[in-house]
């Protein structure tokens, strides 16, 4: 037992993440009472039981109550380097009568202790079902005791939870507890009802899910759903009581020792805090400046906010009837589109956050073409959107014939429509949350855009500049950047082409000849708007 004044110091400091090898893990080894991982004798395990007890009670405690837990333990051997043989044939699993005399005395030593507190206490409770009836005794004399000095009422909480879960739930009646044992566990559990209305009733709320009740234990055919309804009346009837003995503070309390913040709230708005009470209630959450809590509180509203949603302000009404006005086109209604149906997107150069002002880049794909066009953006107010796609039509060699656009308000607003209106311009939309109905261009964004630009925060006059100067893909050809990719591209150019299907070049000079393409003069002659690339200057 050498290694014991060694480890003993280390082990006084709990370490709770998942470390295996830990100081306390090995003297648990040492200590385990059937496969000690030493050559002591049992009284020189006794005796140096004792010692840790004395010099490192912290770490003497858990050791003692390890060797009374109730559970399934696993047992590994130590590591034994081959040139020792002082120890050989020692630290094999052995149940004999010796090590139940070792277990015996981590009991004595748990049952003498000098003080108790709630961590001891609760300790106890979970152990106390494998105990003789004279030592089940001996811990209800010794809660009982505790009871009558401690004044926390917190810690007083914490055991009498301990005591309704060990004892007064279907695991208490499964540990087959006596009638004698179950009436000190009730007078116990009398004994240490807090007398604030928040702890007192904190253990409804300490998890969504509440462990069976007392009123539980003798029925064998549970009805989950009657069970369920006496639950949320308990909770109700609780907060309730915590709202008319404590208001606003006392939930706030409860939420912050609470794990079921989103279970208190559901039932305060089961009519706890009635209508009138509830925007100060509200505002009182809002102003919490605590991060820890406000987050809870957050939870807290959550049913309140799915109950009572919020409604949009005026200035959505527009975009709800211009998307009545604007039909939508999914990604099965392009099989016949002819060049000059394009699909547009807006890509943000914000880095990794949307705060503040950043620069844009409208860019739109050709259906028929897959040409590409790319224009720079001062902001996405919608004059400037409007004014980015009139520009980028007199760059297509092609008539603009159908604008595609997602939801968004920088697309589905008044100017953009009207424009599209006045000249002619089909204009759809996609599905809400479908990016497959823009797939042409979704899947574009990093090969072209991101490829050009990069995904950096862009907001000065500079990077605008330079933006605008790289609007071109490059070289003509790179216009023509296939829209649909197949894994099997590679064997369907070796295959003949069907009648019918021509590449993207085909399909525009067929275009060409059928006189489909307008000369750009004709087109740049229509009505001037504001250019897309003036930045303001006091930017």
């Amino acid at each position: 037992m050498r290694a014991v004044p060694l480890t003993r110091p280390l082990a006084e400091r709990k370490i709770t993440d998942n470390w295996a090898n830990t100081p306390e893990n090995t003297l648990k080894s040492l200590y385990r009472w059937w496969m000690p991982q030493t050559a002591a004798s049992l009284p020189e395990r006794k005796q140096a039981l004792e010692a840790l007890s004395r010099r490192a009670p912290s770490a003497g405690w858990r050791i003692c109550i390890d060797q009374l837990d109730p559970g399934s333990t696993i047992g590994h051997d130590n590591h034994r380097p081959r040139w020792r043989s002082d120890a050989s044939g020692a630290g094999q699993a052995d149940t004999g009568q010796e090590n139940y005399s070792f277990r015996h005395t981590a009991l004595d030593l748990v049952l003498a202790w000098p003080s108790h507190n709630a961590a001891t206490l609760s300790d106890l409770v979970g152990i106390v079902h494998v105990l003789p009836p004279d030592d089940q005794k001996k811990v209800w004399d010794l809660i009982d005791a505790w009871a009558n000095t401690e004044q926390d009422e917190v810690a007083r909480a914490s055991v009498r939870e301990q005591i309704r879960r060990f004892a007064f739930t279907r695991r208490g009646k499964r540990q087959r507890f006596n009638a004698a044992t179950r009436d000190r566990a009730r007078s116990a559990y009398s004994s240490l009802t807090p007398r604030d209305v928040v702890i007192r009733h904190q253990w409804l709320f300490a998890a969504h899910w509440l462990q069976e009740s007392v009123d539980e234990i003798e029925d064998d055919r549970l009805d989950y759903n009657k069970r369920e309804e006496r639950v949320r009346n308990a909770r109700v009837d609780a907060l309730r009581e915590i709202w008319t003995e404590k208001g606003f503070d006392g939930i706030r309390v409860l939420t912050a020792a609470s794990g079921a913040a989103g279970t208190i709230g559901w039932h305060l708005a089961d009519g706890v805090v009635d209508e009138s009470g509830f925007p100060r209630f509200l505002t009182r959450c809002l102003a919490v400046d605590d991060p820890a809590l406000a987050q809870a509180l957050w939870r807290l509203l959550a049913p309140a906010r799915a109950r009572s949603p919020r409604r949009g302000a005026t200035t959505t009404k527009p975009s709800t009837w211009l998307k009545q006005q604007i039909p939508i086109r999914t990604f099965t209604d392009w099989d016949d589109a002819g060049p000059g149906f394009c699909e547009v997107d807006l890509v943000a150069h914000c880095g990794s956050s949307t705060q503040g002002f950043s620069l844009f880049t409208l860019w739109a794909v050709d259906i028929a073409t897959s040409w590409v066009e790319l224009q720079p953006l001062w902001g996405k107010g919608h004059s400037r959107v409007t004014a980015a796609v009139h520009e980028m039509r007199g760059r297509l060699p092609v008539l603009l014939r159908g604008v595609d656009s997602d939801n968004g308000s920088e697309f589905i607003n008044r100017p953009l429509y009207y424009y599209c209106g006045r000249e002619g311009i089909t204009f759809t939309r996609s599905r809400a949350w479908k990016k497959n109905d823009s797939a042409h261009v979704e899947q574009k964004n990093g090969a072209v855009v991101r490829h050009l630009v990069g995904y950096d925060r862009l907001a000065s006059k500079r990077a605008y500049a330079q933006t605008g100067s790289r609007r071109r893909p490059g070289p003509p050809a790179r216009e023509f950047l296939p829209a649909r990719r197949n894994a099997r591209d590679e064997t369907a150019r070796r295959r003949p082409r069907p009648p019918g299907l021509r590449s993207p070049p085909d399909a525009l000079s067929a275009s060409a000849r059928r006189g489909r393409v307008v000369a750009r003069e004709t087109r740049r002659a229509r009505g001037a708007l504001p250019s897309a690339q003036s930045a303001p200057a006091s930017a």
